[in-house]
């Protein structure tokens, strides 16, 4: 792989006005714009009727009994902070809160689009994305709830919800903020798994600090008032923009926001994590950062997750509102690469979830027309209008791949077995047989002794399929190279693997 540099465009507040009520976005910059309401819903078919179809056999957890060996079944367990959902009145409405609340595998609007793509992407085509690469949680804007039917697209398919809340000033009637933040909580309470509070808080917040604490206390009885189970979320941009290290003003914002009796009243604390491929070595100093501030203030460690998550590929134009970041040539490979480092590591040092930016690529997003910027280059999909691609990506199977082998882990049991000499192994247990995930930043390969294995044969799968470009794919199951090796014997029922590592992550199983 390439050798990088890091460097990212800043990510932008937006203001959208929907009904004369300004909302806040948070995730890209400019007028918001939706995509087309779908004509017709993805079939499903009835639970029970001995048919796989195409929704349950996306996601066989919709019915086990219908898509027996499409998939193991996850075998997740409940977080620390997550309190006990609602069941639903409405039997036929899965709560997505209760199935995929634990996964880390989340992905950043995926309906959303820009102006100039005038509904390039549909909600049918954005769903069936989602289920196709095994997305578990969305993050949407809530006036998205108001124009999908997200019973149907995302709550029936097991997807979770995570959206955006409130404004980033003061209102002017606040008695009126918490009614219409009442009804919204009340009228998603078995959809939405989580309530975002003021995006980026410690640029977009247009006010003074103690402002900010007694809307943000305000703001989250409101929500708790109607949907108790719903988890209420500080989100910070909380990094430098390139993502190597924290920031100080998130840290200042956090601090006085606690100092301010704020801690009380969030769940979840989330910073948003740019940058290049290799930025990975960061995270450990970056949730260290902010749990020290916690454990200054007296406050219990919060969750945290990583709602704007990603890297690029291709040679993005360099921003010139930041001179001097660097955004170096990234191929297909190196950014597929990139994300399963980016979650492993970010798991293995206590990350709950990880919102990737996103599925289809925005175009033009710095409004430079050049439709090669760095959140032009982000998502999994190509975007036609940016560059006349429009195959999925190498980071697109690479995510759903890592989903497929890793999803239903016991997230609070993950070991790094190494972190030196430029290579990383970590040991995942899933329905109670472990998992093994590994690689090697070094330019030449090594070899690696994997130990305690108990089985007669272990499975080896790169996490990169076997291509320059995802546009090469033709066939999912036959798309990642995979070897069967034999233990060596240490003691009885006991073996060791070795292995060659190089540049290209791999599973082991």
């Amino acid at each position: 792989m390439n050798k990088l540099h890091s460097g990212f465009a800043p990510i932008q507040i937006i203001l959208s006005v929907i009904a004369g009520t300004v909302v806040l976005g948070g995730i890209v910059g400019g007028v918001l714009y939706f995509s087309k309401q779908p004509s017709q819903q993805i079939q499903q078919g009835k639970c029970g009727d001995g048919v796989c179809g195409p929704a349950e056999k996306a996601n066989p957890n919709l019915c086990p009994k219908d898509c027996i060996g499409e998939q193991p079944e996850s075998d997740t367990k409940p977080t620390t902070t997550a309190t006990t959902t609602t069941t639903p009145k409405n039997e036929d409405v899965v709560s997505a809160k209760s199935s995929s609340k634990d996964s880390p595998f989340a992905l950043q609007a995926p309906f959303m689009s820009r102006a100039e793509d005038k509904g390039y992407i549909s909600s049918e085509e954005a769903t069936n994305f989602l289920l196709d690469a095994g997305v578990k949680e969305v993050r949407m804007l809530l006036p998205e709830l108001e124009k999908y039917n997200i019973n149907d697209l995302l709550t029936k398919n097991n997807i979770a919800i995570s959206a955006d809340i409130a404004q980033p000033m003061y209102p002017k009637d606040m008695e009126k903020h918490k009614s219409e933040v009442k009804a919204s909580a009340k009228k998603y309470k078995n959809n939405v798994e989580a309530w975002l509070v003021v995006n980026e808080a410690e640029t977009g917040w247009k006010d003074t600090p103690e402002k900010y604490a007694e809307y943000f206390i305000a703001t989250s009885k409101a929500i708790k008032s109607e949907a108790p189970d719903a988890l209420v979320v500080m989100n910070l941009a909380g990094v430098s923009p390139a993502g190597e290290m924290s920031s100080s003003a998130g840290l200042k914002f956090l601090e006085t926001a606690l100092k301010n009796g704020v801690g009380s009243y969030f769940d979840v604390l989330d910073i948003h994590i740019q940058g290049d491929a290799t930025n990975y070595k960061n995270l450990g100093k970056i949730v260290s950062d902010y749990n020290k501030i916690f454990k200054q203030n007296g406050i219990k460690e919060k969750p945290i997750w990583n709602t704007e998550f990603g890297t690029y590929d291709g040679d993005p134009d360099e921003n010139p509102r930041l001179p001097g970041m660097k955004l170096s040539y990234q191929s297909e490979e190196v950014q597929a690469g990139g994300l399963i480092k980016k979650y492993i590591y970010g798991l293995s040092v206590g990350i709950k979830k990880m919102f990737w930016t996103t599925m289809v690529e925005w175009s033009n997003y710095d409004k430079s027309g050049s439709g090669n910027c760095y959140f032009c280059s982000t998502g999994l999909v190509n975007n036609s209008r940016n560059d006349g691609l429009s195959h999925k990506k190498l980071a697109y199977y690479t995510y759903k791949k890592m989903v497929e082998v890793l999803d239903g882990s016991d997230w609070t049991n993950i070991q790094t077995i190494q972190e030196s000499g430029g290579v990383y192994i970590y040991k995942f247990t899933k329905n109670n047989k472990p998992i093994w995930v590994a690689w090697n930043d070094n330019a030449e390969s090594k070899s690696v002794t994997i130990s305690g294995i108990t089985s007669s044969s272990v499975k080896i799968t790169e996490a990169i399929p076997k291509h320059e470009s995802g546009k090469e794919v033709t066939d999912y199951s036959t798309a990642f190279t995979t070897k069967t090796e034999t233990p060596t014997t240490v003691s009885h029922l006991i073996g060791n693997i070795t292995i060659s590592l190089k540049d290209v992550p791999v599973f082991v199983e």
